[in-house]
């Protein structure tokens, strides 16, 4: 082996050992482990046109932007979300929270939106988990006109 080559072996060796001493949560080392808060529950959202073809959530703001990191060092930070945290949105929430996206997302005219609750069954004493909890509303995209129309 040649002599550059033990050095960048070395080199990259040392700085896979330091980095993650002076910069904690530079990917793909973290000082935290996953799901070390132990969430009891987790809301998700599900968006599908007219003709049930499903969409993607972050388009309306819905995608989960649940970190198990309480002080995640992210570049741009996390995108706008109408994280429930365990519970089932109203319709008023629902409605002003969506006003803004459905101005850019004129071409569907209507969309069902389903969130469910994800968790622990509570007669599983925490051995199972699924969907605890669900709804979902049929929404008419006013366009331009103004406001939102949920069924």
């Amino acid at each position: 082996m040649r002599t550059l080559e033990r050095k960048a072996i070395i080199g990259f060796l040392l700085l896979a050992a330091l980095i993650p001493i002076f910069t904690p949560d530079l990917f793909p080392f973290s000082s935290m482990p996953m799901f070390s808060d132990a969430p009891q529950s987790l809301s998700l959202f599900e968006v599908y046109d007219s003709t049930g073809a499903r969409l993607d959530e972050s388009r309306f703001g819905l995608q989960s932007n649940y970190l198990a990191n309480p002080a995640p060092r992210l570049s741009a930070g996390l995108p706008e979300t109408l994280e429930m945290h365990g519970r089932l949105v109203s319709d008023e929430e629902l409605r002003d929270y969506l006003r803004p996206h459905l101005l850019q997302a004129k071409q569907y005219r209507t969309l069902r939106i389903e969130q469910k609750i994800v968790g622990p069954f509570e007669e599983s004493r925490g051995q199972a988990i699924g969907v605890r909890e669900q709804r979902s509303w049929w929404i008419k995209n006013p366009g331009d006109s103004g406001d939102v129309e949920i069924q």
